[in-house]
Parts: C-alpha cells; structure tokens; sequence
C-alpha cells in the first residue's frame, strides 16, 4: 500500500495535501467475516449474532422514523397546497358567477 493511493500528495515537496476519497467496491461474492477459531460465519454464532441484530434493529428504526417524519412533511404540504388551490377555484368560480365575466381578461388586438 502507498500513500498515494489514500492521500493527495503535493509530487515537489511529497508533503499530503488532503484525503482521497475512499473508492470501495461492494461485491456480492465478498466473504463475511468469521471466527479465527471455529471459522463460523459471525452470523451463526450466537454472541455475534445479537450484536448484528441489534445492528439492524437500530439502523431499521432509525429508517422508519427519517421515513415517516418526510412522509408526514409531504402529505401536509400537498395538502395545504390542495387546499390553497380549492379555495382559489372557489374565489374564480364565486367571481364569475357574479359578474358573468372571468376573472382574468385578455384584451384583444
């Protein structure tokens, strides 16, 4: 491994400049990590098996709370937006009823 490859070297003075960004490639066929004794996956053991659960449990709540908190941000704005748009038709449908003409007049040339 070289520095190189991790860090941005200034090539005058081989002094780093700043971080690279990390470039890991996830591959389906990667090995889960095991025990170095029995060599079972940490999954199958129970002691480990616990800790990534609760891995999941914690990252699925957090999901579900970030998910929800948009959803319910969403709906109230598509509601308020309905509702702004309900009343504006009301106004041009209440206007044209009382003066027979459209709101909105366009003048021929």
């Amino acid at each position: 491994m070289e520095i190189k490859e991790y860090y941005n070297v200034d090539p005058a003075t081989d002094t780093i400049i700043s971080s690279r960004l990390a470039r890991r490639v996830v591959n389906s066929d990667a090995k889960f990590r095991g025990c170095p004794e029995c060599r079972l996956l940490l999954r199958e053991i129970h002691r480990h098996n616990r800790i990534v659960k609760a891995s999941l449990d914690k990252s699925t709540k957090w999901f579900i709370i970030t998910a929800s908190s948009t959803y319910k941000k969403l709906v109230g704005a598509v509601q308020s937006r309905e509702e702004h748009s309900a009343v504006k038709d009301t106004f041009i449908t209440l206007y044209y009823s009382l003066f027979n003409r459209p709101l909105y007049h366009v003048p021929s040339r």
